[in-house]
């Protein structure tokens, strides 16, 4: 499913934003979580810090593509209920009256299996 800039704008405040796209940019939509695609295609299982029965939108700053639609299907056969890209860019977004924030950190994907955490143990 599917959304626009005005939906967006409305969404319910306990809704996750995810910013999955492929480049980072300087900044995004306000609240939102960024996600490194690759990280969240590669996962077995996506043990994701968020509820799965909340409303989850995935975003890229330069609009919707292949990458978000798998990240979606992914989320959905993993569990969470309502997931929806939102079509856009950051621009139109912005546009629309929307609020952005400088770009957050990177979020890590955590493992979902207990040796891939003792690996990311490791790591850190």
């Amino acid at each position: 499913m599917s959304i626009i800039a005005g939906e967006l704008l409305a969404h319910d405040p306990r809704t996750t934003i995810i910013n999955a796209g492929k480049h980072a940019g300087k900044r995004e939509i306000r609240g939102a979580i960024r996600y490194r695609p690759s990280a969240l295609l590669e996962a077995d299982h996506l043990a994701l810090p968020i509820a799965h029965d909340s409303r989850v939108i995935l975003y890229a700053e330069h609009g919707s593509d292949e990458t978000l639609q798998e990240i979606a299907n992914k989320m959905r056969a993993d569990g969470f209920s309502d997931v929806r890209v939102y079509e856009g860019t950051l621009a139109a977004y912005e546009q629309a009256g929307g609020e952005t924030q400088e770009a957050s950190m990177e979020q890590v994907v955590p493992p979902s299996q207990p040796d891939e955490v003792q690996k990311l143990d490791r790591r850190l």
